[in-house]
């Protein structure tokens, strides 16, 4: 298997989150199968929206840089199928995806419009002009509201960060995949673990379990 390594100390720059600080929102999986499931997948567009509904959550990537995906910087030849983009103060971010997103952007550029000449982007409309962001942010609002969610863009980014804390995931390693330049951007994830821990406890707690319950006090104690 490839590994890669990070050169600095995550932790250099680390600042706990300031108190009071807000905590984003979330889909819970339960959430996310069922915005997935509203795109009729037997027409092209809106298996399109589909796609780009599962590279939201899958990437972990931002509304402008899902719309800046080009033909000439995405990678789906490697072990890890990637992406990059330009970010501010011309830093380049690449974002990483799965083997299924692999599958699903491959059949995806099976079946797309043929691009307008020079157009390089991935996702297209009907007539192969590059898709705008506001166009995919009035998309995703569109299957938030059939499936009864109230959705934009960005909650796909918490929802796969959150996502991979919950199964293992560490924060370090976010936030090379978040493209986060410090950890104190990334450890607001942690706040949502904890939730999740206090919500377990409540719910999976050993000694509830049990059934145990004080008795009754002792008299003349």
């Amino acid at each position: 298997t490839r590994e890669s390594f990070i050169q600095e100390n995550p932790l250099r720059n680390y600042h706990a989150p300031a108190a009071g600080e807000s905590i984003p929102a979330t889909l819970t999986p339960e959430q996310m199968a069922l915005l997935l499931s509203q795109p009729d997948q037997r027409r092209p567009e809106q298996f399109r929206d589909f796609v780009m509904m599962c590279m939201f959550y899958d990437a972990k990537c931002r509304l402008s840089e899902l719309a800046a995906m080009s033909i000439d910087r995405l990678d789906l030849e490697s072990e890890v199928s990637s992406f990059t983009v330009p970010g501010k103060g011309g830093r380049w971010l690449t974002y990483y995806f799965s083997r299924q997103g692999m599958k699903l952007l491959h059949r995806y550029l099976a079946t797309r419009p043929a691009p307008a000449p020079g157009v390089t982007s991935v996702f297209l409309r009907y007539d192969g002009q590059p898709l705008i962001e506001e166009r995919i942010y009035r998309q995703v609002r569109h299957y938030g509201e059939k499936a009864g969610i109230k959705v934009h863009p960005h909650m796909f980014r918490h929802s796969g960060a959150r996502e991979h804390l919950r199964h293992g995931g560490n924060l370090a390693e976010l936030m090379v995949l978040l493209n986060h330049r410090t950890l104190r951007s990334t450890m607001i994830y942690s706040k949502l673990e904890s939730d999740d821990a206090r919500r377990a406890m409540m719910r999976f707690s050993p000694l509830n379990a049990l059934g145990v319950v004080p008795k009754n006090k002792r008299r003349g104690t």
